[in-house]
């Protein structure tokens, strides 16, 4: 394997490994951490093109699964230990890597004017996040969880979908996705 193209199968690699951490993550899309490190359309080509162009997608894919793999199996054994001991500290671990991620996502959209209807989703489910943050702080230890989840009301099934769907709202990254190239 010549020089560059071991360059670019480790940085397959290791954006493979960051979508499984991603994918570890409650509410993070392993397809924003691809779209974040500009590796989406080699991706969706490689996938879309896979009967068409099959050496060439297997190039692209085994690396990336396999860093999936590296990257998902450590992170849910690790959040598993760490939601049951500080869950505050891995919500806010969590704000903390979206937060992070918020330059990327105005590069993306620069020179884009967003509708009224964005920033009103944005806003709210913004404001979402940070309140269900908020709560989980308060609360602390004080509530046992497992007891709720195990007589869980049918209405609280209908809050987590309207919570999950607007905070999935600021989880979007806005911008033009290009062609998908192998």
């Amino acid at each position: 394997m010549q020089k560059n193209k071991f360059v670019v199968w480790l940085k397959d690699l290791l954006v493979g490994a960051l979508m499984g951490i991603a994918s570890a993550i409650p509410g993070v899309s392993a397809a924003t951490i691809a779209i974040i490190c500009n590796s989406y359309d080699r991706l969706v080509g490689s996938i879309s093109g896979v009967t068409k162009h099959i050496k060439e997608s297997i190039i692209v894919l085994v690396p990336i699964l396999l860093g999936i793999a590296i990257g998902l199996v450590p992170c849910l054994i690790l959040f598993d230990i760490a939601l049951s001991h500080m869950l505050f500290a891995v919500v806010c671990l969590f704000l903390g890597l979206l937060i992070g991620s918020f330059p990327k996502v105005l590069e993306n959209v620069k020179g884009e004017k967003p509708e009224p209807k964005q920033i009103v989703y944005a806003a709210i489910s913004f404001f979402v996040s940070v309140s269900l943050g908020l709560i989980s702080a308060l609360m602390g230890k004080s509530n046992d969880l497992s007891s709720f989840f195990t007589n869980t009301p049918l209405w609280f099934y209908f809050i987590i979908f309207f919570v999950g769907a607007a905070t999935s709202a600021f989880l979007i990254i806005p911008g033009k996705i290009g062609r998908a190239h192998v």
